[in-house]
């Protein structure tokens, strides 16, 4: 259908006038003129805009691929169900509004080959989803409001090719009320998840906006993902967390993660299990703990800001490759530590700058209680191990920290054009756990006290563990069962049907 072409010819949201003024196209005007070309083509298979539930519940069931399906300046109380290839679009998210009840997925939708559409509305949900997804297919979810009080924003599980775009998810966590929330709370008792992927293909994220969700902003587990633009803040837990599979992130928002009662550390996002993440203009802020946390993942970040957060900003271990680069990579003010490696075995860190780690004592299985506030802690590096372009000052313990215990070794170390500085008490660049070797910091400059306090240190200093299972987030049972493994199989439609509450 000619909507379809004129969403796919735009999929960076600008027209072609608003391009060449550099002013974005929003989805909200994207949906309005498809609209209006859908209602002005003669013949084309769109019925009234309704209002009733029975009435919007028999449209949707009777509509075929290619059919449009348009809620009124209305809310509607039901679940519901679109059937492959069918758009259900609304007058405008204001004005639009779906309520779900108890139960179910307020939009449950199978993915079509002709793509599958939800637009223009806002979906309220007091069951498992605001929308769930099943099957493989093509689906597009784009202009949407989500409020959840409970389960989860949107979970697709099994598409071919998804696009989420210009989406809103809202849950009911908030700074102040999140202490409330129970350690140990469940989609039933709360909303826990905002965007959950699995299996997807392919999935293209753009300008959606994620808080208030009591265990992730976005779980992502063994999809390829491209997400650009938008912010995921202030959820309780994880804001991402990428887990197998891989993502390319481009100036996407991660900030102000909230533990509160939560078991676990909170987490800006989390890359694991083997994942292959690259991102460009990330800003990782003010979260309770952790900014990035990366396990076993390749990973490169280009032009990363990491700010005020409450544990390292950049943490990575057993990862057989990470890279930190760009002229505008700031990784300032966090406590603990600006970048902590452990046993990773290609890693490059240039054009930085890491200033400003506070002390902050953390327990480790490994070493026991640390207290750490350094700009770069590196623990035994398994490979080649690159530091270049660097500028660290004001770190409250050390700039750039080495420690060579266990398998570390300084043959494939290389250091060029670092530059260290301190006062007081503070260290610049110290080499521990082996004999360094003659000339290994001939391409660091020590400025400030540090050059006198490197000399004197005779004591090695402490070193973080491994961060083990018991502060690391799981994806739980949505690896090995889907989306069915975090909320059941309540809900989703069926090959013979729709299958929901017609109120």
């Amino acid at each position: 259908m000619l909507e379809t072409e004129f969403l796919i010819s735009q999929p960076s949201g600008r027209d072609e006038d608003a391009g060449r003024k550099g002013m974005p196209m929003t989805w909200g005007r994207i949906c309005t003129v498809m609209l209006a070309v859908i209602l002005a083509i003669p013949g084309c298979n769109v019925d009234k805009e309704h209002c009733d539930t029975q009435e919007l519940w028999d449209a949707l069931v009777s509509a075929s691929p290619g059919d449009t399906v348009l809620v009124g300046t209305c809310r509607v109380t039901g679940n519901f169900g679109v059937p492959a290839g069918v758009i259900l679009m609304g007058v405008s998210r204001e004005e639009s509004i779906i309520e779900g009840e108890s139960g179910e997925a307020a939009i449950s939708v199978i993915p079509g080959e002709v793509g599958s559409r939800v637009s223009n509305l806002t979906v309220v949900s007091h069951g498992t989803a605001g929308i769930r997804v099943q099957g493989a297919g093509d689906v597009i979810i784009e202009d949407v409001t989500i409020t959840s009080t409970v389960g989860i924003g949107v979970a697709v599980d099994g598409a071919t090719n998804l696009v989420v775009a210009g989406v809103a998810m809202t849950g009911p966590v908030t700074p102040a009320n999140v202490d409330a929330i129970m350690p140990g709370a469940t989609p039933d008792d709360t909303a826990t998840h905002g965007l959950l992927i699995v299996d997807v293909a392919s999935a293209e994220i753009i300008d959606i906006n994620v808080s208030g969700y009591a265990m992730f902003g976005a779980l992502c587990v063994n999809s390829t993902v491209a997400w650009t633009g938008g912010e995921v803040t202030e959820n309780r837990g994880t804001g991402i967390m990428i887990y197998s599979g891989s993502a390319t992130l481009d100036g996407v928002t991660m900030c102000r993660a909230l533990q509160g009662m939560s078991l676990f550390p909170s987490y800006a996002g989390v890359f694991a299990a083997g994942a292959t993440v690259n991102s460009t203009n990330l800003v990782v802020c003010d979260g309770d703990d952790y900014g990035l946390l990366h396990d076993n993942v390749d990973a490169t970040h280009v032009d990363i800001s990491a700010t005020g957060n409450g544990d390292a900003a950049l943490w990575a271990q057993h990862c057989p490759s990470f890279e930190i680069s760009g002229a505008s990579t700031t990784i300032t003010d966090n406590k603990f530590g600006g970048i902590v490696l452990v046993e990773t075995e290609v890693a490059t860190i240039s054009d930085a700058v890491i200033d400003g780690s506070t002390l902050a004592t953390r327990v480790f299985e490994e070493t026991g209680s640390v207290q750490v506030g350094d700009g770069i802690q590196i623990i035994r590096p398994a490979g080649i191990l690159s530091l270049s372009n660097l500028s660290m000052s004001d770190n409250e313990r050390v700039g750039l920290l080495l420690d060579m215990s266990g398998t570390g070794t300084f043959a494939e170390v290389t250091i060029d054009t670092v530059t260290v500085s301190g006062t007081g008490e503070q260290y610049g660049a110290v080499a521990q756990s082996a004999v360094p070797p003659d000339g290994w910091d001939s391409g660091l400059t020590r400025e400030g006290d540090t050059e006198t306090n490197d000399s004197a240190l005779v004591e090695p200093l402490d070193v973080a563990g491994v961060a083990g299972a018991d502060v690391m987030p799981s994806a739980g049972s949505a690896v090995d069962e889907g989306v069915a493994g975090i909320i059941g199989d309540s809900g989703i439609i069926g090959d013979t049907g729709i299958i929901g509450d017609t109120g």
